[in-house]
């Protein structure tokens, strides 16, 4: 038969056990939640720079028209650099409603998702 020692001696080592199972099950949902933001903010830059080569093609083009609109080459790059500029303008004074809140809800989205399908 055990004695009371052995018994306390078991429960303590159950407990410990619990303890380093515990933190090894919360490192690896951290290591889960990093990677997927990782993961996911790699993706939006590749997409990012996908849109970006295009974005350029289309100014580029777009400066053209207009300089066959105008008449003049440096008119067209003009007309699209002002364009640049108040969409600029406009991104500065809407950054935090356009920019920073859009950012951190889907960060926050991303990471509370994962939490809970655990």
């Amino acid at each position: 038969m055990e004695t009371r020692h052995d018994k306390t001696e078991n429960i303590f080592e159950d407990v410990l056990e619990y303890i380093r199972m515990r933190k090894e099950l919360l490192r690896l949902q951290a290591a889960e939640t990093v990677s997927g933001v990782i993961s996911n903010f790699t993706s939006v830059i590749i997409i990012f720079f996908i849109f970006l080569m295009a974005f350029i093609f289309i100014s580029i083009t777009l400066a053209h028209l207009s300089a066959e609109w105008w008449g003049h080459e440096f008119a067209g790059y003009l007309t699209v650099a002002v364009l640049y500029i108040i969409i600029g303008i406009l991104m500065v004074k809407y950054k935090k409603s356009w920019l920073t809140n859009p950012i951190r809800n889907s960060i926050i989205k991303q990471i509370l998702s994962k939490q809970q399908h655990d």
